[in-house]
C-alpha cells in the first residue's frame, strides 16, 4: 500500500477511536482569514505573510478570488456560511479555534463588584470576594501602571455598593486625600504626631467563648515577638513571665472598667521591672525605647475615633528611611523625603527660638543601596612540622548602613559626638551661625533620624577565624596508648577595619534578614574563643 494511503488510514482510525471511546463529536469547520489593507500591494504583502506562515505550519491557504463578498458574509455573525469549503474536526480539536472552556466570573449579589474584564471573553468580571472560597486579593503591577489607583476605585465601591468597614495601612500617606472626601477617620501615627492607639486596649466583648484577656496576651506576645525576638523568637521563660504580667495588668480594669483605669505599655513595663526572672528585665529594657523612650507614641491612652467605618492609619512619620524598588533599581534602594528645611538661598531655616525647621514633604532623597557590590574571602593554612595555623579574611566592598542606634544617642545627648558639640558651644550652620548642640541634634535625631546625617559606607575588612594548632610527636605517646594527639586553639571575628560608627557594619534591625542596613540596636558579631583537645587511640 502507498504510504499517502497509509498514513491516511491511521488518521481515519485514529479519529474512529476518539468518536467511539472519548466522548468526541466530528464538526465541520469553515476557517477565514479576513485581510485588509489601505492599498492594493499592501494587502498582496499581508497575504503573502499569512501564507508563509501557516506554511511553517503545514497548513495552505487559498485566496477566494471572485468571492471576497461571499466570503465576507461567512466571517461576520450572521449565522450564514455561503462559502461552502469544510473540514471535518473532532470537538477537542475545534477548541482550539473557540474558547468553550473560557472561566467566568460574574456573581450578581448585592455585594459584587467590577473588577475588569476578561482576556479571553471580555466580559465583565463582578464577583463578591466574601462568597469565594478564598476572599484574599492581591494588586500586582510595574511601577507607574496604576497599583494605586486600582486600590482607590475598589475602595470606593466598597464605600459606596456594601456597609464593610475599611482599614488602610497607609505607609506613603497617599490615601488621605480620598479618605477625606469619604469623611472616614485619619490616624497619623508619628512620635511627634497628637493620634495616639493603646496597643493594649481590651474589648469585654470581642469574643462569646474565648476569654478576652487570653486573646490580648497571644497579641502582646506577638508584639514582643517582634520586638525582642530575635533570630529564635522568645524562648518559654520569657512567654510564661510575659503572660504572667498581662494577665495581672488587666486585674484593676476588669474590677473598675473605665476608660481610665485601661492598662498602657507602662503598665506592663513596670510590671516586668519587679518580676525576679532575669527574662522579665531583658524584656522589659527591650520594650523601654517604646515607654520612655523616642518611640514612646504607643505609651498613651487612644484618643481617636475608631468606630468611623473608614478609618486610615498614616504611619509615613514612623520611619524616615523606606526601600523603595524602582525601575532599574535593587531591592536594597534606601530612600528618604525627610530633610532639614532650607531657605531659597539654601540656608536651614531656624525660628525666632532658635529651632530648627524640617520638612517631610521634599523630593526623595537617594542614600544608597545596602548591598555590597563584592564580596571578598581568603583562606590560607600553614604548616611546619606539627606546628599548623589556619587564617580566614573577609571582606565586604560596596553598601551603605543606617545607624537608628546612632541617631537616638545623639538625641539623648550620650554620644561622643554630642558631648563634643557641647563642649565647643554649639553646632555652625550655613558657615556662619552657632545653634545649640541640644537643638541640633534633637531635630537631625529624633524619630530615629535623619537618614542622610547617619548614612554611613558598610565597606569593611575582618579577620573571621584564626586556629593555632600543635600535633605531639606520636612516638612519646605510644607508651600511654595515644597514637595521636593535638593541641588546638581558635578565635572567630577577632578585628574588624571599618569607617562605620557602630561595632559592626554588616547589621540589620533585630538582626531580622527582612531590615538589611539598619542598625537599630541591633547585636554586633560575637567575639569567639575556643579551645580544645584531639586525641586519637
Amino acid at each position: 500500500m502507498p504510504s499517502d494511503l497509509t498514513t491516511l488510514d491511521a488518521g481515519a482510525k485514529d479519529m474512529l477511536k476518539s468518536l467511539q471511546n472519548h466522548n468526541e463529536r466530528m464538526l465541520m469547520l469553515t476557517f477565514i482569514l479576513v485581510n485588509a489593507a489601505d492599498t492594493k500591494r499592501k494587502l498582496k504583502a499581508d497575504v503573502q505573510q499569512c501564507r508563509s506562515i501557516a506554511q511553517t505550519m503545514n497548513c495552505s491557504l487559498v485566496t477566494l478570488d471572485f468571492q471576497q463578498e461571499r466570503a465576507m458574509q461567512a466571517a461576520l455573525p450572521l449565522g450564514v456560511n455561503p462559502i461552502r469549503i469544510e473540514r471535518g474536526l473532532t470537538t477537542s480539536a475545534l477548541g482550539i479555534f473557540i474558547p468553550f472552556t473560557t472561566q467566568e466570573l460574574f456573581q450578581k449579589s448585592e455585594g459584587a463588584l467590577y473588577y475588569g474584564v476578561n482576556s479571553l471573553s471580555h466580559n465583565m468580571i463582578l464577583v463578591d470576594r466574601k462568597l469565594l472560597s478564598n476572599p484574599n486579593g492581591l494588586i500586582l503591577g510595574t511601577p507607574g501602571s496604576g497599583k494605586s489607583f486600582a486600590a482607590k476605585r475598589e475602595m470606593v465601591n466598597v464605600f459606596l455598593v456594601t456597609d464593610d468597614d475599611i482599614i488602610i495601612c497607609d505607609p506613603e500617606a497617599e490615601y488621605a486625600p480620598l479618605v477625606r472626601r469619604l469623611h472616614g477617620q485619619i490616624i497619623r501615627i508619628s512620635p511627634v504626631g497628637r493620634d495616639y492607639i493603646n496597643p493594649l486596649d481590651i474589648n469585654m466583648n470581642y469574643a462569646d467563648e474565648e476569654d478576652p484577656v487570653t486573646l490580648k496576651s497571644d497579641f502582646v506576645l506577638s508584639m514582643c515577638e517582634l520586638i525582642v525576638g530575635g533570630k529564635e523568637g522568645l524562648q518559654p521563660i520569657e512567654k510564661t513571665v510575659i503572660d504572667r504580667c498581662v494577665r495581672s495588668v488587666y486585674q484593676a480594669y476588669f474590677a473598675d472598667p473605665k476608660p481610665e483605669t485601661m492598662p498602657i505599655l507602662e503598665d506592663l513595663y513596670v510590671e516586668l521591672k519587679i518580676q525576679p526572672e532575669p527574662e522579665a528585665q531583658r524584656i522589659a529594657t527591650a520594650l523601654e525605647i517604646y515607654v520612655h523612650g523616642s518611640l514612646n507614641l504607643f505609651n498613651h491612652r487612644t484618643n481617636v475615633n475608631l468606630k468611623n467605618r473608614l478609618v486610615c492609619y498614616d504611619i509615613k512619620g514612623l520611619g524616615k528611611a523606606k526601600y523603595i524598588l524602582k525601575q532599574g533599581g535593587t531591592l536594597g534602594d534606601l530612600y528618604t523625603t525627610s530633610d532639614l528645611k532650607f531657605n531659597d538661598n539654601g540656608y536651614v531655616e531656624v525660628d525666632k527660638a532658635g529651632n530648627l525647621l524640617l520638612t517631610d514633604e521634599g523630593e526623595q532623597i537617594y542614600l544608597g543601596s545596602v548591598f555590597p557590590s563584592e564580596n571578598l574571602a581568603w583562606r590560607n593554612d600553614f604548616r611546619y612540622k606539627g606546628i599548623n595555623l589556619g587564617l580566614l579574611f573577609t571582606g565586604r566592598i560596596g553598601g551603605i548602613c543606617y545607624s537608628a542606634t546612632q541617631a537616638n544617642m545623639d538625641l539623648y545627648g550620650v554620644s561622643e559626638v554630642s558631648a563634643a558639640a557641647r563642649d565647643a558651644g554649639g553646632v555652625l550652620i550655613n558657615g556662619r551661625e552657632m545653634v545649640d548642640a541640644q537643638k541640633w541634634y534633637q531635630a537631625i535625631g529624633s524619630q530615629s533620624g535623619l537618614p542622610q546625617y547617619y548614612t554611613y559606607s558598610a565597606t569593611n575588612f575582618r579577620l573571621q577565624e584564626l586556629s593555632l594548632g600543635y600535633t605531639l610527636p606520636s612516638r612519646s605517646l605510644r607508651k600511654a596508648g595515644i597514637s595521636q594527639m593535638r593541641v588546638y586553639v581558635s578565635a572567630d571575628n577577632i578585628w574588624t577595619l571599618t569607617g562605620y560608627s557602630g561595632p559592626d557594619p554588616e547589621v540589620s534591625t533585630r538582626n531580622s534578614v527582612l531590615t538589611p542596613g539598619f542598625d537599630w540596636s541591633a547585636y554586633p558579631r560575637a567575639f569567639g574563643f575556643t579551645a580544645g583537645v584531639n586525641l586519637t587511640f
